[in-house]
């Protein structure tokens, strides 16, 4: 994660591709859904290019071998649309083979460890959940 951040800060595309799994599905802020890994960083990429994406300095907690769950302000476009969004956001994030390999999103760390609690590693993601259709985890 702190690897993650420091490409992100730096805008360091390449470097921010090495963070992920080849088989990670990473729920993605900018992208307003689930992706694999080239995919997020062309959608960060993207973010940035519209001049609104931010994100404060991020805290992040150890919850278990090789989970973690983060946090930040977060500057973004929900869904694509023309309104901005500042709010803070939760990332759950499970690692393999000291990669990311699984990231959910949530409004609230409660909801995030509940979903830890009943789903595990694999965090009960699939590749076609939407990040913020107003009733999934990332509400909270």
């Amino acid at each position: 994660m702190e690897e993650l951040q420091r490409t992100h800060r730096g805008r360091d595309w390449a470097g921010m591709r090495l963070c992920f799994h080849d088989d990670a599905l990473i729920e993605s802020v900018a992208a307003g859904k689930v992706l694999g890994p080239d995919d997020t960083v062309e959608a960060i990429r993207a973010a940035f290019r519209e001049g609104v994406y931010s994100m404060n300095e991020w805290e992040i907690e150890p919850l278990g071998t090789d989970v973690v769950l983060a946090w930040a302000g977060v500057r973004h476009r929900p869904d694509g649309s023309k309104r901005i969004s500042d709010t803070r956001i939760y990332w759950l994030v499970a690692g393999r083979d000291g990669l990311m390999w699984r990231v959910r999103i949530f409004h609230d760390r409660d909801t995030a460890l509940g979903v830890l609690d009943e789903h595990g590693h694999d965090l009960g993601i699939e590749p076609t959940e939407p990040a913020t259709d107003g009733r999934g985890p990332m509400h909270g």
